[in-house]
């Protein structure tokens, strides 16, 4: 499951046996959702994609796996990859009151 977040979108790309899960677990609007065969190769899928919207750089979640950003980076070739944590950290770091409830709870 990857979720491809620029400035202007929002694209999930999921495999296809996946997709009733993906959207009946959403709760916010998508712009498009891209679902790959268990045959395909999901990088490839993520590389057209990133080559399609002009994108040279990317930052990945820091719990991604090695594995996963070496593949990543065998398809994308040309996009530059590094970490989201700058971005990601401070979205973390903001709470709705329902999630406040919980931890409370918890």
């Amino acid at each position: 499951m990857c979720a491809l977040i620029t400035e202007t979108s929002l694209t999930f790309i999921c495999p296809k046996f996946e997709d009733t899960a993906l959207m009946g677990g959403l709760n916010i609007p998508v712009d498009d959702c891209i679902y790959w065969e268990e045959h395909e190769c999901p990088y490839h899928i993520l590389a057209a994609l990133l080559s399609k919207l002009k994108c040279r750089k990317i930052g990945l979640n820091e719990n991604c796996s090695f594995g996963h950003v070496i593949s990543l980076q065998q398809a994308a070739t040309y996009t530059m990859i590094g970490s989201a944590q700058k971005c990601l950290a401070p979205l973390r770091a903001c709470k709705t009151s329902t999630e406040l409830a919980l931890l409370t709870c918890a």
